[in-house]
C-alpha cells in the first residue's frame, strides 16, 4: 500500500498564476491553491514557498479590497464585510444612492468571494435566454 507524500502548498498571486503554471506548479481545485507537482523544478519554484513569501503577504481583506476596486466598485473603510452575507456597493456609474453591484466574502474555506454588477448579471440573463431560445 503506498503513502501519498503530503503536497507542498505554494502561495501564487493571481496575478502570477501563469508564471507558476509555466513552473509546471498544479492547481489543486478542492483547496483552490498551487501546489509543487512531482515533475515540477522546486528550486525554480521555491519563490512561491509560504515561508520565501512571508514579506509578501497581503490579508484576504485588502487583496479583496483591490480586486473590488479593479472593478470599479467603491469599497468603504469597512469593506469587504468577512460574514458570507450578500452587501450591496457603489459601481461607477451609479447615480444617486443606487448600489448597482454587491459583493460576498466570507473566510471559513469555501468559495471565498463573490463580486457582481447588475450590468453583468443583465448580460448573463440576456447570454442565457438567448442561448434557450436557440
Amino acid at each position: 500500500m503506498s503513502r501519498e507524500t503530503p503536497r507542498e502548498y505554494l502561495v501564487v498571486p493571481f496575478a502570477e498564476k501563469d508564471a507558476a503554471k509555466a513552473l509546471e506548479a498544479k492547481w489543486d481545485a478542492q483547496t483552490k491553491a498551487w501546489y509543487v507537482a512531482e515533475s515540477a523544478d522546486r528550486k525554480r519554484l521555491k519563490v512561491g514557498l509560504p515561508e520565501n513569501r512571508q514579506h509578501h503577504y497581503v490579508s484576504p481583506e485588502t487583496e479583496f479590497r483591490e480586486a473590488m476596486q479593479s472593478i470599479s466598485l467603491e469599497a468603504s473603510a469597512s469593506d469587504p464585510v468577512a460574514d458570507g452575507k450578500s452587501r450591496r456597493v457603489r459601481a461607477e456609474g451609479d447615480k444617486g444612492a443606487e448600489k448597482a453591484a454587491y459583493y460576498s466574502f466570507h473566510l471559513d474555506g469555501a468559495v471565498p468571494a463573490e463580486l457582481a454588477t447588475k450590468k453583468a448579471e443583465r448580460e448573463q440573463e440576456r447570454r442565457t435566454t438567448q442561448n434557450e431560445a436557440a
